[in-house]
């Protein structure tokens, strides 16, 4: 069962369920033409949270976000790109290379994963985080 704050987010729609049909004119290009065509809504949702599970963690991960996050950083230069208890800290160098703004990246990690729960809800609340 899913804890309550969990719960909370799903129930108000702050979390993506890309298995569910969730109507939404927001979206935001991936920069992978294959992989819009297989996204409910031909991109990334944009107002709420995107997890990508993963069988083996590396850093090649980052590299489904790198587009997406290059048009926000661009588009969006006073905002905050926040990235909560990521499975790898982001290679600066890297992360430039890709025209992301690295001085508009915050990295939270909590101790708890109720803690990470409920930085999520809040974030998504926030105007000045994308």
């Amino acid at each position: 069962m899913l804890g309550d704050k969990l719960q909370a987010i799903l129930n108000d729609g702050l979390a993506w369920q890309g298995w569910r049909n969730q109507s939404s004119n927001a979206r935001l290009d991936t920069g992978y033409a294959d992989l819009n065509a297989q996204l409910l809504n031909t991109g990334w949702p944009q107002g709420g949270l995107i997890e990508v599970l993963a069988t083996k963690q590396t850093h090649l991960e980052w590299l489904l976000y790198f587009p997406a996050l290059a048009t926000l950083s661009q588009s969006h230069p006073q905002q905050h790109i926040v990235l909560v208890n990521p499975p790898f800290i982001p290679f600066a160098t890297t992360w430039t290379q890709h025209a992301i703004n690295i001085q508009q990246i915050l990295i939270l990690q909590t101790l708890k994963p109720k803690d990470a729960v409920m930085c999520f809800r809040e974030l998504a609340k926030n105007r000045h985080c994308i």
